[in-house]
């Protein structure tokens, strides 16, 4: 997913200095959290403890990856602008995560490591480039907001709500869903309304600080986005007669 995502990206085109990402963006979160068990991966291998550090490496990309940063971001990936600031953003820090993974995966997954890590560069059989010749990175640096605990505590309530509306409500598609968080204390307030939406898969999201628990608002009657599938409240017809959020609109021009 990182290297398909990365087909119209170079390391030319870094579009932000990491140590200057918003704390509470989801970039942030997921470059903190890679800080994070690199370091513990690092003191694995010190030790020859080769078992830890596949089992820390599998469980970064499968449930921080794959379950979560990476779901949330491919809406971005597939509808933003391909020249987006967010969209460039994400895929700097996805360049980032990918070259760092191919260097923590090269003792234990030799052969596949280094083929990645050539693809990622784009270079020839010719190019002597190889992951084996290179070291770790060194730690991002990256700061995540405190907030982001909450977050996550707030996304496993959104998932278990949507779970219930599906039983309840006959909501299959989580895109046909709004929800509205409890935010008693007013941390989720200060984080992005879209990136709460994605990291739940829903068209949007909202936080109410006298609400009690999540609420999910069924958004069947609204327009759908024929480009995205969401229903964001901007869908409406366009001048090629198709039926767009005013993001996806400003993307394909019309």
């Amino acid at each position: 997913f990182l290297l398909s995502n990365l087909y119209d990206f170079t390391a030319g085109e870094r579009c932000v200095d990491l140590k200057s990402l918003d704390p509470k963006s989801l970039d942030a979160w997921v470059l903190a959290e890679f800080d994070r068990v690199s370091a513990e991966v690092k003191k694995a291998y010190d030790g020859y403890f080769f078992r830890r550090a596949h089992g820390l490496l599998y469980g970064f990309c499968n449930d921080t990856l794959s379950s979560v940063y990476l779901a949330a971001v491919k809406d971005r990936m597939y509808c933003d602008r391909p020249d987006s600031p967010r969209r460039r953003q994400t895929q700097t820090v996805m360049w980032d995560l990918a070259d760092g993974l191919c260097r923590l995966l090269a003792p234990v997954l030799c052969h596949t490591a280094d083929e990645a890590y050539r693809a990622l560069r784009g270079v020839g059989k010719d190019d002597p480039a190889c992951v084996h010749l290179e070291e770790f990175l060194p730690e991002f640096g990256v700061e995540a907001d405190a907030g982001w605990a909450k977050v996550m505590e707030a996304r496993d309530a959104g998932l278990l709500a949507l779970e219930k509306a599906k039983a309840e409500m006959g909501l299959d598609n989580p895109l046909d869903a709004g929800l509205v968080f409890p935010d008693p204390d007013g941390v989720l307030a200060g984080f992005d309304p879209l990136d709460l939406a994605d990291l739940c898969g829903v068209s949007r999201a909202s936080v109410d600080a006298g609400a009690s628990e999540v609420v999910v608002q069924d958004l069947r009657d609204e327009p759908r986005c024929e480009r995205s599938r969401k229903r964001d409240g901007t869908v409406k017809e366009r001048s090629d007669g198709g039926m767009l959020s005013d993001r996806d609109a400003a993307a394909v021009g019309v």
